[in-house]
């Protein structure tokens, strides 16, 4: 789903096109909290827990690999964990 979003095959679903929904085939899996995906520059973050305003957590896919920052997700991360070459887990606040 992550090379879909990237690819411009699933829309965005608000005005200011950093939010997409996730496909009914994969809303029964809870793939990300909320049903959106989150694209922050040119990373995704799919959500495991969505706080109000800036405390969450969840999945970041990273295209190149490279770690979300602050400015990325637009919060101060307190917690980074390098999955694999493209995925980070990140808690915020």
């Amino acid at each position: 789903m992550a090379r879909q979003i990237l690819k411009g095959e699933i829309r965005t679903s608000n005005e200011q096109g950093d939010l997409y929904p996730v496909p009914q085939k994969y809303n029964h899996s809870s793939l990300s909290d909320g049903n959106e995906v989150m694209k922050m520059n040119d990373k995704l973050l799919f959500f495991t827990i969505r706080g109000i305003p800036d405390n969450f957590s969840g999945y970041v896919f990273s295209p190149n690999g490279s770690a979300p920052t602050n400015a990325d997700v637009q919060a101060d991360i307190i917690k980074i964990q390098k999955m694999n070459d493209h995925w980070y887990y990140i808690s915020c606040t």
